[in-house]
């Protein structure tokens, strides 16, 4: 068996010395470099963690800015498309000739045109943008013709919004009714865009 103090004593006391030096510097460097750094490394991962989940919102943030900017753009299109369908408060004056016009095409005899000042509808968004004038047309036509002149109405240039029509059976042998329409020119309150 070996003994460890003569094999100790054998070996040259510069070279221990050197040794002993060797593992304190490696001590040393586990301590104040590797132990810092791997304490460091739990951090650094929850950092790189949180700013990938950062630049994945962000990412996904500017996709939906551009496709609710791509909605944005489709919307003031459609809202321009539908503001020329909306006319002005002077076209509204002139819609009573054109109505007048379009009865006359479609053989309708227009008996009186009252304005209407009552309320004419509970749509808010409407409300918000545009005016409604209402008009009460009394009329006298067969029901063919009638018929004739409300698609007309309905297609005009401009939105007419029908609210009620009732019709009297009329008791002479040329088979033409009585008919009161009423309806709302819708103008705008002012500029959509």
């Amino acid at each position: 068996m070996i003994n460890i103090k003569e094999y100790i004593s054998s070996i040259d006391r510069s070279l221990l010395y050197k040794l002993g030096v060797i593992c304190l510097v490696y001590i040393v460097f586990i301590f104040f470099f590797l132990v810092p750094a791997f304490k460091d490394y739990g951090v650094l991962t929850q950092k790189k963690k949180e700013n990938k989940d950062l630049t994945q919102k962000a990412l996904k943030s500017a996709q939906d800015y551009a496709a609710m900017s791509q909605k944005l753009m489709n919307a003031e299109i459609l809202l321009e498309d539908v503001s020329k369908l909306i006319a002005t408060d002077k076209q509204v004056k002139n819609a009573l000739s054109e109505i007048s016009e379009l009865a006359t095409e479609c053989n309708v005899k227009i008996l009186e045109i009252t304005p209407e000042d009552r309320s004419l509808g509970q749509d808010a968004l409407l409300d918000k943008y545009c005016d409604r004038q209402g008009l009460q047309i009394d009329l006298e036509s067969g029901y063919h013709q009638l018929a004739k002149f409300i698609q007309k109405l309905e297609t005009h240039n401009y939105i007419f919004q029908i609210i009620s029509l009732r019709m009297i059976p009329g008791e002479s042998a040329d088979k033409k009714q009585l008919a009161r329409l009423e309806l709302a020119a819708i103008s705008k309150k002012r500029d959509l865009l």
